[in-house]
């Protein structure tokens, strides 16, 4: 058990986006969260995961959603729901501010 704020975890940069493993996999049974910066311009390629459910509550700025073909524009207080094997990807069309939003997964 921990409290922390997010700010003391560390960044993991990767190139368009930074992750804040605020609780990772291995700390937990079946449950990922993470605090996820999506860089001014820049997209979380296109995947999957399997036997994985997520959930994003989106925290400031503004985000493209892609999932299973589809485009929505996601916006503060906006909670996504990515059922397991769905094809989902995340853009940030601002070209000065991140797009944040808590990751959760939960896996079965």
């Amino acid at each position: 058990m921990y409290a922390k704020k997010w700010k003391e975890f560390p960044e993991d940069d990767q190139g368009y986006a930074i992750y804040h493993r605020l609780l990772p996999k291995e700390n937990a049974t079946n449950l990922d969260i993470a605090l996820v910066r999506v860089k001014p311009g820049q997209t979380i390629p296109p995947h999957t995961h399997e036997n994985e459910d997520q959930a994003y509550i989106v925290l400031e700025g503004r985000g493209i959603l892609r999932l299973g073909g589809k485009e929505q524009e996601l916006s503060e207080q906006m909670i996504v729901h990515i059922p397991p094997n769905t094809e989902h990807s995340v853009s940030n069309p601002d070209s000065i501010h991140e797009f944040k939003y808590i990751y959760v997964a939960s896996w079965f």
